[in-house]
């Protein structure tokens, strides 16, 4: 082995920490890159099933307000004559029904 003065050896030293530095650094960029990508593309199909499931309670939000509606119609007797005679042909007294084909 040749003799190597302080400042080589210091600059061996260096270059080794330097490896093994660059050996711990890049699989952990590596690592902590591929978490970030997968987990952004389960966040962006999240994203997505939000805004489904958002548009589907609208839909259901419309149809509650609707069906209270109804439920709120059917408290009223006029509206529920009007029902009866529409759907099944009742009538008041001395009333006379005409059924005309459509």
């Amino acid at each position: 082995m040749r003799n190597l003065d302080p400042l080589e050896t210091r600059k061996i030293g260096q270059r080794r920490r330097k490896r093994l530095l660059l050996l711990i650094i890049i699989p952990f960029c590596l690592w902590a890159g591929l978490t970030w990508y997968d987990q952004e593309a389960a966040l962006a199909e999240k994203r997505q099933d939000m805004i489904k499931v958002a548009q589907s309670l609208d839909q259901v939000k419309l149809e509650n307000e609707e069906l209270t509606y109804q439920v709120n119609r059917l408290h009223d007797t006029e509206y529920i004559a009007e029902i009866a005679r529409r759907d099944y042909h009742l009538s008041k007294p001395g009333e006379v029904i005409f059924i005309t084909p459509e």
